[in-house]
């Protein structure tokens, strides 16, 4: 008997070990990643596409045939994952990059997901078509042209597609070189480095920093997107031009015009994950919850609520692949116990609270309709949405920017002496104030 017992519990060891060792080759500690080169970034972003090509082509050609996508989902899972996490991008210079390139992994493992179980091909709705289908299945970030995606918007002339793309990405090329050096600058941020943003209140926004620099980067991250998104357009459309309606609309329709957090999210803010969402998050949970017949609105609501819990899980997953151990931190204790907490769940899941305390905005809007009959919009509702949005916003931007988003360079810095004079302005403005004081 105790023989028996002692055999389980070697048994037990090996199997946690092997696994220990599995998961530690799967996603390294941020101090085993090793340095990127151009070719190894290359290969790293091409190898997961290329598999999720072959997969996107087995679901559109042989539907009803799963065995192969299940066998040919986790491979495309492990490949994303490993590929994203074995390797980093300079992070103390081009850490969003990393942030990205996890995403990235993330959004082509819960595609690799959704497309291997059903027994129904999507179908394509689009008119001109060049490309193979299922290039143009893993193409698509929306859905564009497929019957599962977005509504596709009247098609644009060709050359005015592509004034307007330009436009827009010239536009937000300049906003983000724009918002990154007034973050970076040395009056606004002193210490260009991995800190706490407590760190950083004896620059010139003062006890203001934190919130200025949330709302910048609200507005940095909207700028990314929106501006990625179009460059893709411009130099795919301006090639294939077949493939101008897969692109249409812009991914971002004027988010700070938003009456509601349930117009933020579900009509103004990006739809890139919607599909992911749909699959993954609303419809498991809303055909578990009837199984056990819980009530429509509860069941809607918990649905709902596993839309922005998934969100937040995804972005925790990212901030894993940002996470990197500051030399700073190696010699003072205290901080070697912040940065130990960068990556996955940094400061109490900070990611995951954000969305899910958007989540939670969204059916309180609905209870305050339900209960007076007054729908969330206009004038309030806007100060409401950016108000909310800012201030539970606030401990991510700080877990990011303990992450080294301040050290980003990848700026050109054309707007350098435009920022100049505003941050001279600003320590004009703070040098009046403390001596009327």
């Amino acid at each position: 008997m105790v023989s028996e017992d002692l055999a389980r519990l070697s048994w037990q060891r090996v199997t946690f070990d092997h696994l220990a060792t599995f998961s530690g080759w799967l996603v390294p500690s941020r101090e085993d990643r090793y340095e990127h080169s151009m070719w190894s970034l290359l290969f790293q972003t091409t190898l997961p596409n290329l598999l999720l090509v072959l997969h996107a082509h087995l679901f559109l050609r042989y539907p009803e045939s799963r065995s192969l996508r299940l066998i040919l989902m986790p491979i495309i899972v492990l490949t994303a994952l490993r590929c994203a996490f074995a390797g980093k991008i300079n992070p103390s210079k081009f850490n969003q990059y990393n942030f990205m390139t996890s995403v990235a992994a993330v959004y082509t493992s819960c595609r690799a997901i959704v497309w291997a179980f059903p027994k129904k091909a999507p179908q394509w709705t689009g008119n001109n078509r060049r490309l193979p289908l299922a290039v143009e299945l893993v193409i698509t970030q929306r859905g564009a042209c497929w019957d599962w995606g977005i509504p596709k918007p009247p098609t644009k002339p060709h050359q005015e597609f592509l004034w307007d793309s330009f436009n827009i990405s010239a536009t937000g090329l300049i906003l983000f070189d724009l918002l990154t050096t007034f973050i970076q600058h040395p009056a606004v941020t002193p210490k260009n480095e991995l800190m706490t943003l407590e760190e950083r209140s004896s620059g010139v926004l003062g006890d203001y920093h934190l919130i200025v620099v949330t709302f910048c980067i609200g507005v940095l991250v909207g700028c990314i997107l929106q501006t990625y998104h179009t460059l893709l357009a411009l130099i795919f459309v301006a090639i294939f031009p077949s493939t101008q309606a897969t692109w249409a609309p812009r991914p971002l329709d004027a988010p700070w015009k938003s009456t509601s957090l349930s117009e933020l999210w579900s009509k103004r803010w990006h739809s890139f994950f919607r599909y992911i969402f749909l699959n993954l998050a609303y419809r498991p949970t809303n055909a578990l919850l009837k199984l056990l017949r819980v009530p429509s609105k509860p069941r809607r609501a918990a649905s709902v609520l596993a839309v922005f819990v998934l969100s937040g899980l995804i972005h925790e997953v990212a901030q894993e692949g940002m996470a990197i151990r500051a030399p700073a931190a190696l010699s003072d204790p205290e901080k070697a116990l912040f940065h130990s907490r960068q990556g996955w769940g940094a400061r109490n899941y900070t990611s995951t609270w954000f969305f899910t305390m958007s989540g939670i905005g969204v059916l309180l809007e609905d209870l305050f309709t339900s209960l007076t009959g007054i729908k969330v919009q206009g004038v309030w509702g806007n100060i409401w949405t950016l108000t909310f949005i800012t201030l539970t916003g606030m401990p991510l931007v700080k877990v990011w920017h303990a992450q080294g988003m301040a050290a980003e360079t990848s700026a050109i810095g054309f707007t350098k002496p435009l920022v100049d004079r505003v941050v001279d302005l600003l320590i004009k403005l703070q040098g009046e104030s403390v001596s009327k004081a």
